[in-house]
């Protein structure tokens, strides 16, 4: 869902590609969790769903330099998620949890 509405110019003003096209830049972080029909009550839980798909938080928007357009934008990157470049994206796949093994002890 997020790359289309990425890929849609009509959301510019709060959802885009960066000029090179290898980051999704996002300012209304609300808006994309109602676009995406997410349940997420709070940001933070949203973008613990992009961080198990692998996606690396580059800004956070609280960053101390604005981007170009002088608006401090979310910055998200994934080597799978590119402008244009939809064949590929079936390789974002969530990360399982790993495992944990407990120490069982014998008596």
């Amino acid at each position: 869902m997020a790359y289309w509405t990425v890929q849609d110019i009509s959301n510019s003003d709060w959802i885009r590609w960066s000029d090179e096209g290898n980051e999704l830049l996002v300012l209304s972080m609300a808006k994309l969790i109602k676009v995406c029909g997410s349940t997420a009550k709070k940001p933070e839980s949203f973008m613990k769903n992009f961080s198990d798909y692998g996606f690396k938080l580059l800004s956070d928007g609280r960053c101390k330099e604005p981007q170009e357009d002088g608006r401090y934008w979310i910055r998200l990157k994934h080597e799978f998620f590119k402008k244009d470049q939809f064949d590929i994206i079936n390789m974002v796949k969530r990360h399982s949890p790993k495992k944990r093994v407990s120490a069982v002890s014998s008596i």
